[in-house]
């Protein structure tokens, strides 16, 4: 019998251990006064994993002690969900979902209690390899349009599967076939200051094993355009490769969509 109840202590404990643990990526850190009349002071931390996206609220006097200076974005963060808890407040749930910005709507939403308890290793990222990106396509005639894109930007292969676009230039024109000479809708932006991180929770059927910026530059564009690229062109450092990228462009000035294959082109870099 004593034998049965310490097999029985071991398992229990063991399967705490794996069942409990959270291993999540940061992608956005909000502290200050969330709302006046709803929250009030706090931190908001949004997390993702390779299922599911989070928003955790956490007292900023935790956030201050355990977390301030010790976490950015592209870390990985393990917390124990033990210690979340459902938010009951429907209107502080939609407020939260709505201060993510271009971060996945249908994420989960909790409260963290006694961060110093459920806060586990925080394991930095760090930049494996850099690479300088160019993808372009010119007259490309789809979905009864002529598409032009040209994609320049900096990408970051970074530690745990992640990766990151920084400077991003991207500029498409759109013209009608029936129509050429008047523009659709075009677009050009260049922002030194921008920085995203892959989708993390990007699992598609069709381009497997390709990883995605989701929502460049956000309504800015007049709709929301995303970049797939194929991982594995970007898992070594050779000095030079071409391969093609794909351009998902979704409800663009309200009305059209396709997607454009890019001839893409990586040159790598020490930055």
């Amino acid at each position: 019998m004593r034998t049965l109840l310490l097999v029985l202590a071991l398992l229990f404990s063991v399967s705490n251990v794996f069942a409990l643990t959270q291993e999540l990526r940061i992608e956005k850190t909000l502290c200050g006064e969330i709302d006046p009349y709803i929250l009030g002071d706090a931190c908001l931390l949004y997390a993702s994993n390779k299922s599911d996206v989070y928003a955790l609220v956490i007292e900023i006097e935790d956030f201050n002690e355990f977390l301030e200076g010790e976490i950015s974005e592209g870390d990985l963060i393990q917390l124990d969900d033990k210690y979340f808890s459902n938010i009951d407040n429907r209107n502080l749930e939609n407020l939260i979902r709505n201060m993510a910005d271009e971060i996945d709507s249908k994420m989960k939403v909790f409260e963290i209690s006694a961060l110093k308890y459920a806060l586990g290793s925080i394991i930095k990222s760090q930049t494996l390899n850099a690479f300088r990106l160019t993808c372009h396509e010119i007259n490309a005639a789809q979905d009864g349009m002529y598409t032009n894109v040209i994609i320049e930007a900096l990408v970051k292969v970074k530690s745990f599967d992640t990766y990151e676009i920084l400077e991003p230039r991207v500029r498409y024109e759109l013209t009608r076939i029936s129509n050429p000479d008047v523009y659709f809708t075009e677009f050009d932006n260049f922002n030194a200051e921008y920085t995203k991180l892959d989708k993390r929770n990007f699992t598609p059927v069709r381009y497997f094993n390709y990883f995605k910026f989701a929502d460049l530059y956000g309504k800015k564009t007049r709709g929301n355009i995303h970049l797939l690229l194929p991982k594995e062109k970007f898992v070594t450092s050779s000095r030079r490769k071409k391969f093609y990228g794909f351009l998902q462009m979704a409800d663009i000035n309200g009305v059209y969509g396709t997607t454009v294959k890019l001839s893409c082109d990586i040159l790598h870099t020490t930055r």
